[in-house]
């Protein structure tokens, strides 16, 4: 799977948050962390506005492996509408994080 750089996740990003000011630096910092950083930014906000805009295999390409359980979580799976879309990634997480 060809990786993407940091300027096509910056653009990936800008998309999926165009309604609000977030800081792109400090998002994909944060993702690419290994362990969850003290920051203002609402994750299961994030994760829940990733998973409904952005792209399945380009999702999983932003987002590293090391985060997969807390993007799959009940607390940002509950936040997808509709229910339908809920199943689908609940799926998924059973297949992903086995």
């Amino acid at each position: 799977m060809k990786q993407l750089s940091e300027e096509e996740i910056k653009e990936k990003l800008k998309a999926a948050f165009w309604d609000i000011n977030i800081d792109l630096n400090l998002l994909i910092e944060t993702l690419k962390s290994p362990k969850n950083s003290n920051n203002s930014l609402d994750m299961n906000f994030i994760y829940s506005r990733l998973l409904l805009s952005i792209k399945w295999y380009t999702l999983l390409k932003i987002v590293p492996g090391s985060k997969w359980p807390e993007m799959f979580s009940d607390e940002v799976i509950k936040r997808i509408f509709p229910k339908s879309l809920q199943k689908k990634y609940i799926y998924a997480r059973s297949l992903l994080l086995q």
